[in-house]
């Protein structure tokens, strides 16, 4: 059994309009969103053994506001292949992810985020979290799934089991 959460960065600071799309920072917003799920991860006892993390800045500082608030910190990788990657690359990048690792956290962008987590769901998943899922993927947006793999490799569409979707105006 694996646990897989994609997480789409936190709310992003626009204010700037000279810098890059990739370098906007996040906005206050933002900052306490990313607080909150580091406290909801911690609440629910979820935990995280690898976080796959896009090189865009906003992603990068959602990842450092949870890593304050959580107990256990995982090994963490952040690639610009993550960065504007489309669904079918990112399930590649996670089934490349090693066995020995059983939960997984990607942390990206949308559109892609939203349509991986889409592509994903698969039997027994809690209806009401896809209903909420598929209305909205907001920014700060969670998404927790369970697999029944052995290795990150046999991941597959439709092939987890949506367990929730947490949204950052459910945990103010």
């Amino acid at each position: 059994m694996k646990t897989l959460y994609l997480l789409r960065h936190a709310k992003s600071d626009w204010r700037d309009t000279s810098l890059k799309d990739i370098d906007r920072p996040l906005n206050p917003r933002g900052r306490r969103a990313s607080e909150n799920i580091g406290h909801h991860l911690n609440t629910r006892g979820w935990k995280v053994d690898l976080v796959l993390c896009s090189t865009a800045v906003r992603a990068e500082q959602t990842w450092r506001g949870i890593a304050a608030l959580i107990a256990e910190i995982p090994q963490f990788r952040s690639s610009c292949s993550l960065y504007q990657a489309s669904s079918t690359r990112l399930l590649r990048e996670l089934q490349a992810v090693s066995g020995a690792v059983d939960r997984v956290m990607l942390i990206g962008h949308n559109p892609e985020i939203a349509e991986t987590a889409s592509r994903l769901i698969g039997a027994g998943s809690e209806s009401e979290s896809v209903r909420k899922l598929e209305r909205k993927y907001p920014t700060g947006g969670l998404a927790v799934f369970s697999v029944e793999i052995g290795r990150w490799s046999e991941l597959v569409w439709h092939s987890a089991k949506l367990l929730d979707f947490v949204r950052p105006k459910d945990l103010e």
